[in-house]
């Protein structure tokens, strides 16, 4: 990663994995997805505490602390992880192209609704 957050004032509510991801507290909670959701799905400690109980309501409060006191370089890390996730899916997508697969599942799936079609029409008719 080349941002580099500063400490935190308080005990540290997040950390610094050795590739330069950093996380939540104790837990495995990534913090740009954290702060993600606060920005845009959980506007509350209470429902980001919802959202992972593994996050005490004391660590979702120092998270936010820290957060409103580092703002830009929070959210500076926030889209670059954004950005680099992007990238990295468009990258497995042209590595790894879906468009042959999904062409050979939508023929069978035709191929089978056509059948049962086929077959509907020709019942023989009951006697009786």
């Amino acid at each position: 990663m080349s941002v580099t957050l500063p400490a935190p004032a308080i005990p540290a509510p997040i950390r610094e994995e050795p590739e330069g991801t950093y996380r939540v507290g104790h837990t495995k909670v990534l913090l740009a997805a954290f702060i993600w959701a606060y920005n845009h799905e959980s506007d509350t400690a209470e429902k980001l505490h919802d959202a992972w109980p593994v996050v005490e309501l004391p660590l979702v409060f120092a998270v936010l602390a820290y957060y409103h006191q580092n703002r830009a370089a929070v959210d500076t890390y926030v889209e670059q992880t954004r950005l680099e996730q992007e990238r990295f899916v468009e990258e497995q997508k042209r590595l790894h192209p879906q468009d042959e697969l999904m062409d050979r599942l939508r023929a069978r799936k035709w191929a089978k609704d056509a059948a049962a079609a086929a077959s509907e029409r020709h019942d023989p008719v009951p006697r009786g």
